[in-house]
């Protein structure tokens, strides 16, 4: 299997004030590894949703040695390396990939409301804006859009679809829209259908998603 890693621009977790060494280099053996409290933590591939659960800025590939521990949403070794980084996975890949997100439970929306198009303007302006082809001026007003449109919006399930479609647009970091998106985007499809099994659904074609964006197969 394969194993990846979140990591800030620093090589430093977003949960953890430490740097990581550069790729190729081992990390110092830690003993007694236990989940959540020491050892090297990581993230395994489909079928586990351990990609989508912990999204972060930069993504690499990552090789553990030793026992390694399985927990819910993640492994932990007690070493490891950095192989490669993962370019694949970026700010543009970030920001499309919340765009897919959006526009798989905009029907929710459009349901109950039709002929209201701001949370489709949203995803349609995030996704220019991600490619270059639309200015700041044009995403700002775009995202402001679809939050009245959330706003607006009586019924709970439409109210968090164009929340998602928000965030497509948002001005923060791509990555932590791009993790938001995908929590409520699999509950909001949740609320709409049969809970366990439209969540799980959802999930799952979420992380094959992100998983062609990091591989390449979509450019």
């Amino acid at each position: 299997m394969v194993y990846y890693k979140y990591l800030n621009a620093d090589r430093k977790s977003p949960l953890q004030d430490w740097q990581w060494p550069r790729v190729g280099t081992w990390t110092k053996p830690i003993d007694g590894v236990a989940a959540c409290e020491r050892g090297y933590h990581a993230c395994r591939t489909a079928p586990h949703f351990d990609l989508l659960e912990w999204s972060g800025e930069h993504l690499y590939e990552i090789e553990l040695r030793g026992d390694i521990i399985v927990a819910d949403t993640k492994v932990v070794a007690p070493q490891a390396r950095l192989v490669r980084q993962v370019k694949t996975w970026n700010a543009r890949t970030q920001r499309l990939f919340t765009c897919d997100c959006a526009a798989r439970v905009l029907k929710i929306y459009e349901r109950d409301y039709p002929n209201d198009k701001r949370p489709r303007e949203a995803i349609r302006v995030a996704q220019a804006f991600a490619n270059g082809k639309a200015s700041t001026e044009e995403l700002v007003a775009a995202r402001a859009a679809a939050w009245d449109a959330a706003r607006d919006a009586a019924r709970v399930a439409s109210r968090v679809a164009a929340w998602v479609a928000a965030r497509a647009a948002a001005w923060d970091d791509p990555w932590v829209a791009a993790r938001a998106a995908a929590r409520d985007a699999a509950r909001v499809a949740a609320w709409d259908d049969a809970w366990d099994d439209a969540w799980v659904a959802e999930k799952k074609w979420q992380l094959q998603r992100m998983t062609k964006y990091i591989e390449g197969e979509i450019a």
